[in-house]
């Protein structure tokens, strides 16, 4: 495969198949992210992206890695009226690209997809983020490069994201939400990191590190 089993020539150019997507988009944040992980939501189990179908909503969680010395953040982010492809999209030519293009750039604003998010500041550049619902409160954990790993509840944060007046209170007064709880039982920094998926140990959490020690974390209701 060009690219991978040899290095591409001058004249070759990888391009993507639009054939093998149904929804695609780009997102560009302020620093690169390592992980992230996807937010449960309540707009229905069961729905589809499907060709030529609704605009669909989607709600993610990220961690910076930034230069050295520059100040990391854990970003919820929503991400609204999200077009799946079309059926002209995904049959079209690479010789319509161009076409394409244009008639893109005259599209409505109403019909650009949105982008709404949440900081929430964060000691160490975020080796690893993941979510999970417990008890109707969105958690997420985090695993920072400086050994520690941190359970936040994102409802605020979501809140803002949701909601315009809530989201310029909370830039306005720059809130920064601090961790429920902080591990720092391990001795080096690590990127495992894993909620139960059993019914019967929901909230339990799993961390290991890079010196292969692994803690395993039991919820208590205090």
């Amino acid at each position: 495969m060009p690219g991978r089993s040899r290095a591409l020539e001058e004249d070759e150019e990888l391009v993507m198949d639009k054939a093998a997507y149904r929804l695609y988009y780009q997102l560009h944040v302020e620093a690169p992210c390592l992980s992230f992980d996807i937010l449960l939501d309540c707009l229905g189990e069961n729905r589809a992206v499907e060709v030529d179908g609704d605009p669909v909503t989607a709600y993610m969680v990220s961690g910076t890695q930034t230069a050295h010395k520059k100040p990391n953040n854990l970003i919820v982010m929503k991400l609204s009226n999200m077009k799946p492809m079309t059926k002209k999209e995904t049959t079209e030519k690479e010789d319509n690209e161009d076409s394409s293009d244009s008639d893109s750039d005259s599209e409505d604003l109403d019909s650009q997809p949105e982008l709404e998010s949440a900081k929430i500041p964060h000691n160490g550049t975020i080796n690893r983020v993941r979510a999970h619902q417990f008890n109707g409160v969105y958690l997420t954990a985090t695993w920072s490069e400086l050994g520690e790993v941190h359970i936040w509840d994102l409802s605020r944060s979501l809140s803002a994201v949701n909601d315009s007046a809530i989201m310029s209170e909370y830039v306005r007064t720059r809130e920064a939400p601090s961790p429920l709880f902080t591990f720092k039982g391990h001795q080096t920094e690590g990127y495992a990191l894993a909620w139960s998926p059993l019914a019967k140990a929901q909230g339990y959490l799993a961390s290991g590190d890079v010196a292969g020690a692994i803690h395993i974390w039991q919820p208590r209701v205090s």
